[in-house]
């Protein structure tokens, strides 16, 4: 379980954590019943702004319990102690299963929940999960996908608009000007996501699959004065519940320094043109839930709630568990490079 889990890109990953102070710190959580490893848990140290304040903050993800020992507890137990038993006493933690968010909202942390959005680009798999092989299975994908393109037509105009106001631009090395976007956007509180920890989750990733992959991208006017930016990552999945074989792209991460001139749904529609036509659908969420309908209006749908877990610990601030005051992403905690 251990060896099969901890590959040369999740090892590479882990030490390469811009945040990790400390290499003796816990980097899994181990699970063990008569001499046998049952169950894992992976740990990682990420940093939190408090304020005017950055502290050191645990956070992690990934656990496993071995399949013949599953349903005697031993996910809650792996969970509650990598949580309530931190090396680092706050504790930040999101994309969550279900099972996974249970456990958290019995061990009483604060749960922020934001709303998911879908959009399908191919309908292959969803026929595909219905029974269509062969020739109904093309058949099908080709006229449900010719009607995804037409709905798409109006995304079209947007997007031309748009790119008469800016232009984008992809990124190898992640520009400075990101900490005064992401640092200081009127939220008091957030994980630290600066031009370090972004340059990280860009560079890294824990699959191994060679097409797997996170992309970066800076929105700048027509005299290339920062605007903006958005982070996706793409993944390959070969079994998804019902799906199978799927390419599923993910807008992580993105900011504008002015929401009313670059708005969020604006960097959505911009990151959905970067995906290249192989990808099956994109997800996504949105912090500010008054796009709601605009998002409809580009192509996405409600799909359940993204949630984000937070132990304060001793931190003992005024709103820590007010919701609005928290800036929150898809891409937090190790989501980016999972």
């Amino acid at each position: 379980m251990i060896a099969e889990y901890l590959t040369s890109s999740v090892r590479s990953t882990l030490l390469a954590n811009p945040n990790l102070d400390d290499e003796s710190k816990s980097a899994i959580n181990i699970i063990v019943c008569d001499g046998i490893i049952a169950g894992r848990n992976m740990l990682m140290p990420t940093k939190l702004k408090i304020n005017d304040e950055t502290i050191m903050a645990q956070t992690g993800g990934s656990y496993e319990i071995a399949e013949q020992l599953r349903g005697h507890g031993l996910g809650t137990m792996a969970f509650r102690d990598s949580i309530m038993n931190s090396d680092y006493d706050p504790y930040i933690g999101q994309l969550y299963s279900t099972t996974a968010a249970d456990i958290v909202r019995k061990l009483g942390l604060i749960i922020f929940e934001l709303p998911s959005y879908y959009k399908l680009c191919s309908s292959r798999s969803v026929l595909e999960a219905k029974g269509l092989r062969g020739f109904p299975l093309k058949l099908g994908t080709s006229i449900i996908d010719a009607l995804l393109r037409f709905v798409n037509i109006p995304n079209t105009f947007r997007l031309k608009k748009l790119k008469t106001l800016y232009q984008v631009k992809k990124e190898n090395i992640i520009p400075i000007w990101i900490d005064d976007l992401t640092l200081q956007d009127g939220h008091a509180f957030m994980e630290v996501h600066d031009h370090r920890w972004l340059q990280w989750c860009l560079d890294n990733k824990f699959t191994e699959e060679a097409n797997d992959k996170q992309s970066f991208y800076s929105v700048y006017d027509r005299q290339g004065n920062p605007k903006g930016f958005f982070m996706t990552k793409v993944r390959f999945e070969r079994n998804q519940g019902k799906y199978k074989n799927i390419i599923r792209g993910t807008i992580v991460e993105w900011g504008s320094f002015n929401e009313e001139e670059l708005s969020e749904v604006d960097l959505n529609l911009l990151a959905i043109d970067s995906f290249d036509s192989q990808v099956d659908n994109i997800t996504t969420v949105l912090s500010d839930i008054s796009g709601h309908r605009s998002m409809k209006k580009i192509g996405f749908i409600r799909h359940g709630s993204y949630q984000i877990s937070i132990k304060p610990g001793e931190l003992n601030q005024d709103g820590i568990s007010d919701q609005s005051k928290w800036r929150i992403r898809y891409g937090g905690c190790n989501t980016i490079i999972f």
